[in-house]
């Protein structure tokens, strides 16, 4: 099997060709009997931990020198080395054998910066966040710790390690010493894994970087500055740009050792790192492929979205509301531009979801100013207006800048453009809501969503429609009347229960519309359903019938109690003329029977309307004419 490519230094240079050709240093066997063997040693009291530490210092030098497979250096990555390093930290050591523990986690963290720079070696870093956790069951970061074994096993304790399996040639610690006695790594490659004496301890740069605190122990500390120093959170950071771009749960991985040392950075210094993530997280949305979002799932989504905030809001940065906001609609944005219908729902979702968000911080704000004006009337003292933090958070919640986004980036176009689909149209009247309640809903936009309707599936069609019904509460008395009259280009011989459904919701919103309110108020839909119930009209027996029933719904409903006696008057013609008696009829005794019993105030009673209809227009005559008619006629 072939080696993998060397880190991208000195040493990728040194390296000849050959050795991609060369075999595997370890079969997965040996490997998998090494790490288990070096767990089960590092856990056993009497054996040699100086020994195990060795075994796992040479398994960093080999993964840097290529010498597994793809699937060893994963295993080594995700498995191996956080396992056994967890298990290094949780031990009772005397401080005697802090230099050596340190030496080797200074060994994985110095490793990590060339290794993360390689396509399939990125997992290194879960490696990482187990030395940059704080833990409490980690002795090693215990500053009471009390040390119950010592650095090296007793006589024999070589041999206990080695129960079980030959010391000599095959076995994976055999091959380990082998290799760290073929290549050593050299001074000057800038990964050696020996013991530092310098000890990192320039305390200036120190003091600049970090937040030191009784309750952190020196050794976590010394851990931190030290990968700090390296440029390991840069390193980590910088990979999330890298070309293969990983998916967002390793994104997350990359970034939680900041979230993990945020405790001990320095603000400057947190906030210098949280600017990075911000950049190349910017980037890196921008630069997923549709393949890769297709990929990816809610919840990952949504765990990133959380790690940044923590990390965000940790780092104090004062727009760290907006950078959320920014690359919110950025990934909200490229899943709505993608052909994967359930990614687009996703996108859709986030965008309502910011819309309550921003809604509801914009009235608790609003909320808070009234109590704090209403509190300074009590006391009688001068209203001192909102304090600078308001202020701020009024600007970040102001629902102007998410209007201006949803336009300037066309989320109506995307919803209603050439990738129109029913579910999306079912749900985004939030979206158009929004746009409508802050006067930003157009002709244009209008114009869209009713030509998106034309020729299309029915399915499409209802859905359209039901956007629109919902959507009318929200328009102005403009885009009513535009509403209105695109509805009535529809020809009554086109028309379906679907279509009169929407023509009853449009009439029942826009009648009720607060915009509709004047003198002149505008009788939406009364007309068309007259003229759908008549005998005339090219529509089906069933869909008169459903037209009468939905006109003599909306004449008993109290808005439209101005239109009854209209109402009343063109039914006694009808009745005269003898055409649409059936619905006529029906209509007449729905009409009548929205009045009372007994008069009220402003409103006649039933039997009151019968006599005046009787006496000024000749309704019973008119009846037993047509009666007689119709007898005649059978």
């Amino acid at each position: 099997a072939p080696v993998g490519s060397a880190p991208s230094t000195g040493m990728a240079e040194a390296a000849p060709a050959a050795q991609a050709r060369q075999p595997l240093w370890m079969t997965d066997a040996q490997l998998s009997g090494l790490v288990d063997d070096i767990e089960e040693n590092l856990k056993s009291e009497e054996s040699d931990i100086e020994e195990q530490l060795i075994k796992l210092e040479q398994l960093v030098k080999l993964l840097l020198h290529g010498k597994f497979s793809a699937e060893q250096a994963d295993y080594v990555c995700r498995h191996a080395l956080p396992r056994t390093t967890s298990t290094v930290l949780k031990l009772r050591l005397p401080d005697s054998a802090s230099p050596r523990v340190f030496a080797y986690l200074t060994c994985v963290l110095e490793a990590v910066v060339p290794l993360v720079r390689k396509t399939e070696h990125w997992e290194i870093v879960e490696t990482v966040r187990v030395i940059l956790t704080d833990a409490q069951a980690y002795h090693f970061y215990s500053t009471t710790a009390v040390a119950t074994r010592p650095l090296a096993g007793g006589v024999g304790s070589g041999e206990r390690a080695g129960a079980g399996r030959e010391a000599g040639e095959g076995s994976g610690a055999e091959t380990c010493r082998r290799v760290a006695a073929e290549e050593p790594l050299s001074a000057d490659s800038g990964y050696d894994c020996s013991p530092s004496h310098d000890d990192c301890a320039d305390e200036e740069r120190a003091c600049e970087c970090f937040s030191p605190s009784e309750d952190v122990s020196h050794n976590y500390i010394r851990n931190v500055e030290h990968f700090h120093a390296v440029g390991g959170f840069d390193a980590l950071i910088a990979r999330i740009t890298l070309s293969p771009l990983l998916n967002l749960t390793a994104v997350q991985m990359l970034i939680r050792p900041l979230l993990k040392v945020k405790e001990v950075l320095k603000k400057a210094v947190l906030q210098a790192h949280a600017r990075r993530v911000e950049a190349a997280l910017t980037f890196y949305v921008s630069a997923l492929s549709d393949e890769m979002l297709k990929l990816e799932d809610r919840k990952s989504m949504g765990d990133l979205h959380k790690c940044l905030d923590v990390l965000f809001d940790h780092a104090r940065l004062p727009d760290a509301v907006l950078i959320l906001d920014r690359l919110r609609q950025a990934l909200a944005l490229k899943c709505l531009r993608t052909p994967n219908l359930e990614k687009r729902l996703h996108g859709l979702s986030e965008v309502k979801e910011m819309i309550a968000l921003l809604l509801r911080k914009q009235e608790y704000l609003q909320s808070v100013e009234r109590m704090e004006r209403e509190r300074a009337e009590r006391e009688q003292q001068p209203h001192r207006g909102a304090t600078p933090a308001q202020l701020l958070q009024m600007a970040q919640a102001s629902p102007d800048k998410l209007v201006h986004w949803i336009l300037r980036e066309g989320v109506v176009e995307l919803i209603f453009g050439e990738a129109l689909h029913d579910q999306l149209v079912r749900r985004c009247v939030e979206v158009l809501g929004f746009l409508a309640m802050r006067g930003k809903m157009d002709s244009r936009l209008l114009s869209l969503m009713w030509r998106a309707s034309l020729d299309k599936h029915e399915s499409v069609k209802q859905a359209i429609y039901g956007t629109l019904v919902d959507l009318t509460a929200h328009l102005p008395l403009p885009l009513l009347d535009e509403l209105y009259g695109y509805i009535r280009t529809i020809p009554y011989a086109d028309y379906t229960a679907h279509t009169l459904t929407l023509l009853r919701g449009f009439a029942v919103a826009g009648i009720s519309s607060p915009h509709n309110c004047h003198a002149e108020r505008r009788w939406y839909g009364l007309c068309e359903l007259w003229d759908l119930m008549s005998d005339s009209s090219p529509v089906s027996h069933e869909l008169r019938h459903m037209a009468a029933g939905i006109l003599g719904d909306l004449l008993t409903w109290a808005p439209c109690a101005a239109q009854r006696q209209s109402t009343l008057l063109r039914c006694v013609a009808q009745l005269e003329s003898g055409e649409s008696v059936p619905q006529t009829l029906r209509l007449l005794r729905s009409v009548l029977s929205s009045y009372p019993a007994k008069p009220r105030k402003k409103m006649d009673s039933m039997a009151a309307v019968l006599e005046w209809l009787a006496q000024r227009h000749r309704l019973l005559q008119i009846f037993f004419d047509e009666f007689l008619r119709y007898h005649e006629a059978a």
